[in-house]
């Protein structure tokens, strides 16, 4: 507020600017010297960064272990480090506190909101809170939950990070070759997998494999939670493991008993073996290890009608019954006014109609790689302008491709010509004859067998 003269006028200077009281410009001036002073501090940085290490280490092996539940890459954090100098990418994180962290290798930074705030103000502890952390790099906040909590680090993320100082890089990496050469060899381990929780899982949970071919169902790995891991001996085997893990299970291992579908992980030298715990014995099961694409579901496909029938309140899906069979989704009942099917998997239940619209609808969902482009026309065949260029162009072209192009212009709206679009084109038939003549008048083409030398 400015100084106001008697009359409760501003006071101004010499150059026309408002006065400040003095008293007041003194204490802030005060205050944010103290301030600089203690942040800046050489000695006070030097022992946040002491105190905040123990914890982020601490913090790092419960990261580690989550993230190798959820197929993530492990970090290596390394320094804690404070950003006192400014540049045109870092100026605006000046005084703010980061971590410098290796995955595979590479060495990174992490700079966020949470983090800082807590380092600063010596909050950082082995039980972050969510609302204190931001999502982790490329990783989506739908997907995983918040960083230096549950989820680990993304390589590929540039979100979060400043450019590396050559002495913040320097540090950095002589912390990763005394942790490297501290860390113990890797040897033989062993884990065991079991099926989460939910009605998403009933399905599988206890099923013998045999059972779960036959209802058409796979060993997905995203079914599954690690639940324990140990170092693994020579002499252990398969049916050593089934028997620790029944009768006399470790005071640590926080699952149930090793039952059918679990999933025991041997790891030897180096090479993976998955194992399921079948009804007899154990069945390998390489598929584990597969990364599976993400497959279409009826929420996803919802057409944002809803039926009703005596039975209930069903939303109504564009997947096809035979989709719908494929994902395990069985008749159930048909509405009252036999317009629909009600399809369920014994957890959830949705509606198709029916009689669907296009066979071809339903294959272009399977086919199409962009379900954009689902338009009842199978992965777009191609138009007779395109025929026609292939024509002028010496190759030869299927009369299936020409009935199919003719038909789909012929259900194209018409639109206005001009008079040069008015000219009289050339037939198919007589392009196909002239093209046939032109052929002829070419040297035969050579075998590819002829072109191979001997």
């Amino acid at each position: 507020m400015p100084k106001l003269d008697e009359q409760g006028q501003p006071v101004m200077d010499k150059d026309g600017n408002h006065l400040t009281p003095k008293a007041k410009t003194v204490k802030v001036q005060t205050e944010c010297v103290n301030r600089t002073l203690v942040q800046y501090n050489p000695e006070i940085v030097k022992a946040t960064k002491e105190a905040a290490l123990p914890a982020l280490l601490q913090q790092e092996a419960k990261d580690n272990e989550i993230a190798a539940q959820k197929g993530l890459k492990p970090y290596t954090l390394l320094n804690v480090e404070f950003n006192e100098g400014a540049d045109e990418k870092t100026g605006g994180y000046i005084g703010w506190y980061y971590v410098t962290l290796a995955v595979d290798g590479k060495i990174c930074t992490h700079l966020e909101t949470g983090l800082n705030h807590d380092i600063a103000s010596g909050k950082v502890s082995d039980t972050p809170t969510r609302a204190d952390y931001y999502p982790a790099g490329a990783l989506k906040e739908a997907d995983v939950d918040y960083v230096l909590n549950n989820v680990g680090f993304s390589s590929a993320s540039t979100l979060y990070t400043v450019p590396l100082r050559d002495d913040v890089r320097e540090r950095a990496e002589k912390t990763l070759a005394e942790r490297s050469a501290a860390a113990p060899e890797q040897g033989d381990i062993f884990a065991i997998y079991q099926i989460k929780g939910g009605p998403e899982t009933r399905d599988y949970r206890f099923e013998a494999y045999e059972s779960l071919q036959e209802a058409g169902l796979a060993v997905d790995r995203q079914n599954y939670d690690l639940v324990y891991t140990a170092p693994l001996d020579g002499k252990t085997t398969l049916e050593d493991i089934y028997r620790t893990f029944n009768l006399d299970r470790p005071a640590d291992f926080t699952g149930h008993s090793l039952s059918v579908s679990d999933i025991v992980v041997l790891t030897r030298s180096g090479k993976e073996e998955a194992h399921y715990c079948d009804s007899f014995g154990f069945t390998p099961v390489p598929e584990f290890f597969l990364q599976r694409e993400k497959q279409l579901t009826p929420r996803e496909l919802l057409t944002g009608e809803r039926i009703q029938t005596p039975r209930g309140s069903f939303l109504v899906t564009d997947m096809s019954r035979g989709q719908l069979e494929a994902a395990a989704y069985g008749f159930h009942h048909q509405s009252e006014d036999g317009k629909y099917l009600i399809m369920g998997n014994g957890t959830d239940a949705f509606a198709i109609p029916a009689q669907q619209e296009s066979p071809i609808k339903a294959a272009e969902m399977t086919t199409e790689q962009n379900y954009n482009m689902i338009d009842g026309v199978l992965n777009n065949a191609p138009t007779m302008s395109e025929l026609e260029a292939k024509v002028k162009a010496g190759e030869q072209i299927s009369l299936f491709d020409v009935a199919e192009a003719a038909k789909a212009e012929a259900q194209k709206p018409k639109q206005p010509q001009s008079p040069a679009q008015k000219q009289k084109k050339p037939s198919i038939r007589a392009q196909l004859k002239a093209a046939k003549e032109e052929q002829q008048k070419k040297p035969p083409q050579r075998e590819k067998a002829q072109e191979l030398e001997v």
